[in-house]
């Protein structure tokens, strides 16, 4: 049996994908082949994290043993290093801000975000590194979208970036958040244009790219039946009424903020790319004959979750999307 890992954007629920994940590794055949590992936003960092943290063995397939041993050690790096906002943005000041949407001395210096990502960027230093990533023996893709054309594009992390620098450049392409974050360059190696780049604004879900996958495995000699799509959707399905603080919105006791409103709005784009996104995946792999499970987080766990989370809350997110994808999970317990 081959397996392909289909991980979503969603934000902090980063956390929720990684139990629900976990849960699905555990209950697997050991000894199972990995065939792919596509993310977006999030997603791509978890996807980037696990790709660097397998133990590949030269001429040998991974396993859903050997994912599962990465996938511990995402567990514990959400539990350890994700403490809070800060652990992930800087807000910027007042006067940054301004200069962001101002001239300077006749230039326009651009937007730069609502906050600075830096803290996530040396955070990804650390546990993400392009020689472990290129030795996969299985397709790491992660997804973005191009500001300048409108195209969506999928990209290689094995193949497409040749340094940690551009692997970096590739992930935090897919993982900015508009306006909340700085946008990425993604520059020709002749550096004579950039394009500004963000994962979840056309796929959410990189569908069209798992099809490939599946049709190349298949042409490969695969049986069809032997190809199974695991998709770890973060955002929920219905949206919870929309409360700030203890404050229902509509009552005008309390004005949301703005960072609210981004997030509130993010949330219902999301949830109608998400949709779309679903529908091709699970008709066109039904269509070949492969079976795809879809794991959708069923409910929102945080107020706001740009700027408002704790240890505690990534913990509950953790064992949630374990809890989740345990019980909806319809095979037997793996047996040491």
């Amino acid at each position: 049996m081959k397996h392909i890992f289909v991980l979503s954007g969603g934000s902090i629920r980063g956390a929720w994908q990684t139990g629900a994940l976990l849960a699905t590794l555990e209950r697997l055949p050991a000894t199972d082949e990995i065939a792919g590992i596509f993310g977006v936003s999030v997603g791509a960092l978890n996807a980037a994290f696990l790709a660097s943290n397998t133990v590949y063995k030269a001429g040998t397939p991974t396993t859903v043993s050997d994912l599962l041993a990465g996938c511990n050690a995402l567990k514990s790096f959400w539990s350890t290093k994700v403490t809070g906002p800060h652990s992930l943005v800087n807000g910027r000041s007042p006067a940054e801000l301004a200069q962001s949407i101002i001239g300077q001395g006749g230039s326009f210096t651009g937007w730069k975000g609502l906050a600075d990502h830096a803290p996530l960027i040396q955070l990804y230093k650390t546990v993400a590194i392009h020689a472990n990533i290129a030795q996969a023996p299985y397709t790491v893709k992660v997804g973005y979208t191009d500001y300048v054309t409108g195209r969506y594009s999928n990209k290689d992390l094995r193949t497409d970036a040749k340094s940690d620098q551009a692997v970096e450049n590739l992930v935090f392409a897919s993982a900015v958040t508009p306006l909340i974050m700085d946008y990425i360059r993604l520059q020709k190696a002749s550096g004579d244009w950039a394009r500004l780049s963000d994962g979840g604004l056309r796929h959410v879900v990189p569908s069209t790219e798992v099809v490939d996958l599946v049709k190349a495995l298949i042409a490969a000699g695969s049986a069809a039946g032997d190809v199974r799509v695991h998709t770890y959707v973060c955002s929920p399905a219905l949206l919870p009424e929309w409360i700030i603080g203890n404050d229902r919105i509509g009552s005008h006791s309390k004005r949301p903020g703005l960072l609210d409103i981004i997030d509130r709005a993010f949330s219902m784009m999301t949830q109608s790319v998400v949709e779309a996104d679903l529908y091709k995946l699970s008709t066109e792999i039904n269509g070949l004959g492969s079976s795809t499970k879809v794991y959708q987080n069923p409910t929102e766990y945080l107020t706001n979750s740009i700027v408002s989370f704790t240890s505690a809350d990534v913990a509950s997110m953790l064992q949630f999307g374990y809890d989740h994808a345990k019980g909806a999970l319809q095979v037997p317990p793996r047996i040491a």
